[in-house]
This record gives structure tokens, sequence and C-alpha cells, in this order.
């Protein structure tokens, strides 16, 4: 936000979940809830692609954003691997400082699947232009 731009890994159109802490609590207390719940569910309070991103961004805040490609997603994989080779003593961390980039890594290479949202009612998921209201 404070430069304007939206950065992204080698696809501009590539889906991406995004989820505030506050949905993921809400329906984590309702699969906790759920005897019958599943090993794996999978939540978004919204998913769009970087350039869909960029669109809601000016509108939301009525400024300009420039796209910022970061490389290619085997340059991130790879990146990240040095990173954790370089810090060993991160493997013992709680949130080593490469973990960011695996994250990125995964959000870019993760293909999407159908969302679990409606799992569990009355969850007002969090739209992107309120987190971006909120940010500006």
């Amino acid at each position: 936000m404070k430069k304007n731009s939206i950065g992204y890994w080698e696809d501009a159109d590539w889906p991406l979940d995004f989820t505030t802490m506050d949905n993921t609590a809400e329906f984590t207390a309702g699969a906790a809830m759920d005897d019958s719940a599943p090993e794996k569910l999978v939540i978004a309070s919204f998913r769009m692609t970087p350039n869909e991103l960029k669109a809601v961004a000016e509108k939301t805040t009525g400024r300009e954003f420039t796209m910022n490609p970061m490389g290619t997603r085997e340059s991130l994989k790879e990146f990240t691997r040095k990173m954790r080779a370089e810090n060993p003593a991160g493997e013992k961390e709680v949130f080593p400082g490469w973990q960011q980039s695996q994250y990125l890594l995964s959000m870019f290479t993760a293909k999407p699947v159908t969302l679990d949202n409606d799992r569990y009612g009355g969850i007002n998921w969090t739209p992107a232009k309120e987190i971006l209201a909120s940010m500006s």
C-alpha cells in the first residue's frame, strides 16, 4: 500500500486466497465443534488474482497502483531454499525469516480448490475492499 504497487510471482492472473485472522478464527471454532469435520478444510475470505487486486485497490483507494513482477516461481523457490540453507538455526525458530518466502511460494503454486466457506453459517467473509480501505 505504501508504494501503491502489487507484487506477484510469474503470473498476474494466478488466483490467490486471502483470509483474515477473524474469519479463520470463526471458521476454526465451527470446525472444532463439528465431530464430522473432515481432516482438510479450505477457506478464504476472498480469492482474486494480482490483476484483480490492482483493480479493487484502485477503486477502493482512488490511487493508481503499478504491477511489480517479482520473478519466476522457480526463482522464488531457489531464493527460499538459499535463505533456508543459510540459516540452519531457523529450523528451531517459530517464524524463521525464510518462512515468508515459502508461504508466498505456496500461494503462487497451489492450485485453487473448492472452498468450504459455506460449511458453517453465519460467517461474514471479509471482502478485499474492506481490508484495503482499512489500510489506506
